[in-house]
């Protein structure tokens, strides 16, 4: 049994999934080195990734050369994120009794994913319209009255009247060849003014870039790992894999007899249908009613469309009866 000054470290998920630590009151690392005092075989780790600080009235986590995120917090408890694995800390409890399972939990094998805000797009620069040309004069009728004025004024013998006709037109061209001189500045205007919002916007969607790149640089530990993250998969690659953070994990200990079939039951009935379940078997002796139990469990919930994974780490009673060779006793 452990004291009151003992703190019980759980590795809930992650590569060291189901390791725990006992430590005393104090500041300890967490990290990859065989020197930490919470050493985790984890790639993804530093050397010296964490600092954990236990005190009797709560606990902290602080980053040292990696980065660390505290899920949840209270004066009894802390469930922290170190690079891939899940610290859960609380004080020291009493362990369960020999024989009688312990109660499923949840087991994430992949640290949850914080929330990541989205961006927003780049504002884009409205380019100006292009310019409107000038609209041409009536050349067919301006043309028609100044010979009209020449031919009256040749009859009648007045000079003014094809004066009159002559500088009307002379006017209008004129004028035409000035608009087309202003058009053509207002083109060589709106040219530039293109080309200055082109550039302007191509700064932003550039500042947008470094600003996703900036971001996905704060949410993974470094930019080394981006190729693991595609291969190994991130939250848009998650997105569409049922049953990855839905495993749940039993451990049974000891001697399982008919004396621990109601408890081993009441455990097994509690885990959701459907779901994937992680038996870890490490007992010295199972009889014919805890296998029963155990066995008929394991069917109907596999036609749930649940699976589970019986893992013997001790000696092989389960594979052997499921087969229809079951062991008649210890060291048989």
């Amino acid at each position: 049994m452990t004291s009151l000054d003992t703190i019980s470290i759980q590795v809930c998920g992650g590569p060291a999934a189901g390791r725990s630590f006992a430590l005393p009151l104090g500041t300890w690392m967490v990290g990859r080195s065989p020197t930490a005092a919470v050493s985790l075989d984890d790639p993804v780790l530093a050397a010296y990734h964490a600092s954990l600080t236990l005190r009797s009235d709560g606990f902290d986590a602080t980053p040292a050369m990696g980065d660390v995120r505290v899920i949840s917090h209270d004066r009894d408890s802390i469930v922290c994120v170190v690079a891939d694995s899940i610290l859960r800390i609380e004080r020291g409890t009493v362990p369960s009794p020999r024989g009688v399972p312990t109660a499923a939990r949840r087991v994430r094998h992949r640290p949850p994913r914080a929330a990541v805000p989205l961006l927003a797009p780049p504002t884009r620069l409205e380019a100006p319209t292009w310019p409107s040309p000038p609209r041409p004069p009536q050349w067919s009728t301006m043309v028609a009255g100044a010979v009209v004025g020449l031919v009256v004024s040749f009859i009648a013998g007045q000079p003014l009247i094809a004066l009159f006709g002559v500088t009307a037109l002379a006017v209008a061209v004129i004028t035409w060849m000035t608009a087309r001189v202003s058009h053509r500045r207002a083109v060589s205007r709106w040219r530039v003014e293109v080309d200055d919002v082109e550039r302007s916007n191509a700064r932003a969607v550039h500042a947008h870039r470094r600003s996703v790149v900036t971001q996905k640089q704060q949410h993974h530990p470094s930019l080394d790992r981006l190729a693991d993250i595609v291969a190994t998969g991130d939250d848009w690659f998650w997105a569409g894999r049922p049953g990855d953070d839905d495993v749940w994990k039993v451990a049974i200990r000891g001697t399982l007899t008919f004396a621990c079939v109601p408890k081993l039951n009441y455990e097994l009935s509690s885990l959701p249908a459907g779901s994937i379940v992680d038996i870890d078997l490490d007992v010295d002796f199972i009889d014919h009613a805890a296998f029963e139990c155990l066995h008929s469990w394991r069917l109907n919930h596999e036609k749930t469309g649940g699976k589970v994974c019986v893992e013997e780490s001790q000696e092989e009673w389960y594979k052997p009866a499921a087969e229809g060779r079951p062991r008649c006793s210890r060291g048989a």
